[in-house]
């Protein structure tokens, strides 16, 4: 009986969806961009991160 029941309640917590399913990540950010000009050189960077497609 009580091997009965441990099957039930591990098969109820494998059917259960994950909660790594439920990580919410934050939004893409906006482009950033940064240009420093010194003597004859300048320098330019970008960012932005990366957007997530979900299907």
């Amino acid at each position: 009986m009580k091997k009965l029941l441990l099957s039930f309640v591990l098969a109820g917590y494998l059917c259960t969806p994950s909660m790594a399913q439920s990580i919410k990540t934050p939004a893409p950010s906006t482009p950033q961009f940064v240009r420093q000009d010194f003597g004859l050189s300048s320098i330019e960077l970008s960012y932005s991160s990366a957007g997530s497609k979900r299907p």
